[in-house]
């Protein structure tokens, strides 16, 4: 193989390379037009504001050894609450955030208590399908988040 005939090959790698980038360029420019990040969060401000108190929440949370245990009964969510030795948490406040038809809020669902660390809420009829939600568990000044996704 002569010299003259390796440099013939550069014209057509670099065509090569250039029609691979206009074709991911155009491939990724379609992905990021058509494809909605599920990372999103619209109250993005608010949930910054409230950062270091929720971190607080989270570290009194561990401290206490705040465990919980959901399950799903027909329609009614059933949540048990936990300190560190097994010992029912009474006194909670634990609400649901629940989808509503405007995405830029959410409904919220009061989970009762039925006795020390039992708690409860049946599910409204026009909740259907797969649902992501979020509970949120108060107590002693520690706080909780946990996502659940049910399907109903």
């Amino acid at each position: 193989m002569s010299r003259t005939d390796s440099i013939n090959l550069w014209p057509a790698l670099l065509l090569t390379l250039l029609i691979f980038f206009l074709v991911f360029t155009f491939w990724s420019v379609q992905k990021a037009a058509r494809d909605v990040s599920p990372v999103t969060d619209r109250d993005y401000y608010s949930h910054g504001l409230r950062y270091e108190d929720s971190l607080l929440e989270r570290r009194a949370a561990a401290t206490l050894g705040l465990r919980t245990e959901t399950r799903l009964e027909g329609r009614i969510l059933h949540l048990e609450l936990r300190d560190a030795q097994g010992h029912p948490l009474g006194a909670a406040q634990a609400t649901l955030a629940l989808p509503t038809a405007s995405a830029a809020a959410s409904q919220r669902l009061a989970l009762i208590e039925k006795s020390p660390g039992d708690y409860s809420a049946e599910l409204p009829e026009s909740l259907r399908g797969q649902n992501s939600l979020t509970l949120d568990i108060r107590t002693q000044g520690a706080g909780l988040q946990k996502k659940l996704l049910l399907s109903l």
